[in-house]
């Protein structure tokens, strides 16, 4: 589904790769001795009322041209019910701290 509505946005970079820029960039400062990064992996179930409400919260779903944004969500919706009305998503925060 993401494929036909978002082409654009399948490439987008991982969080793992975007933590490991900031931390290049904070090494080669050369003002710090000690850099620290922690992961937090973390999941949370979404019933379908709840998930389809997050994606409306999404520029780019904000931004689809109506009609293909009715026709996202309702082919998203016919996902989510295909699979039991719920949707877990698996989360990781990252914290990044230099010393």
């Amino acid at each position: 589904i993401y494929n036909k509505y978002f082409p654009k946005n399948t490439k987008k970079d991982k969080q793992s790769d975007i933590s490991l820029r900031y931390q290049s960039y904070l090494s080669q400062l050369n003002k710090f001795t000690r850099i620290n990064y922690l992961e937090y992996p973390w999941q949370k179930t979404y019933s379908k009322e709840e998930y389809l409400g997050l994606l409306s919260t999404f520029s780019d779903h904000m931004t689809l041209e109506p009609k293909l944004r009715s026709q996202f969500f309702k082919e998203m919706e016919v996902l989510i019910e295909a699979n039991g009305n719920r949707v877990k998503k698996f989360y990781k925060t990252v914290l990044l701290f230099a010393q």
